[in-house]
């Protein structure tokens, strides 16, 4: 088993591809399903001073689950 194949589980329960983030956040967090330009804007310019932590892997972009909560908690302190 080569290195990638034990990485690959660990990487993929830990990021959520923008694409699919919306429905994510619509189905853990139990709020309206965000538009992807919404994510973007969250992303770039963020909410009430607090921007979305994203990164990139290859040319997809990612973000965290833990990443979202915190950034939900924070905008709606």
């Amino acid at each position: 088993m080569s290195l990638l194949e034990v990485d690959r589980p660990a990487a993929a329960e830990s990021a959520i591809a923008f694409p699919d983030l919306s429905k994510w956040i619509a189905k853990e967090l139990g709020v309206p399903k965000p538009h992807i330009s919404t994510l973007h804007r969250w992303r770039l310019s963020g909410a009430r001073g607090v921007a979305l932590p994203t990164f990139l892997v290859g040319s997809r972009r990612y973000c965290r689950p833990e990443d979202v909560r915190a950034f939900f908690k924070a905008i709606n302190q």
